[in-house]
């Protein structure tokens, strides 16, 4: 078995990343004690998402793997640190 390629998403991706963010967050314990109904989760639940997510991807601090089944998106200003040249984690 082969990994998945990752790549920077781009506003192409954005309903397959908002898709696979909903979808992983399910279960999520917070999520569905604020929203324990599921259709009022798969109702409301995706609009917070948009809200950070579209700045994510703006920023390019959106990945996502080609087929969507893996997604980070985190939010726009923490992907990056312009003081470090090289990422402490790379080789």
């Amino acid at each position: 078995m082969s990994l998945p390629t990752v790549r920077v998403a781009d506003d192409a991706d954005f309903s397959t990343v908002l898709s696979t963010i909903t979808l992983a967050f399910a279960t999520d314990p917070l999520n569905r004690w604020y929203l324990p109904d599921a259709n009022r989760y798969l109702t409301h639940f995706p609009e917070v998402v948009k809200v950070f997510l579209a700045a994510s991807i703006e920023a390019g601090a959106c990945y996502v793997t080609e087929r969507g089944e893996g997604v980070r998106a985190r939010p726009s200003g923490c992907h990056r640190r312009p003081h470090l040249t090289k990422q402490p984690w790379s080789r």
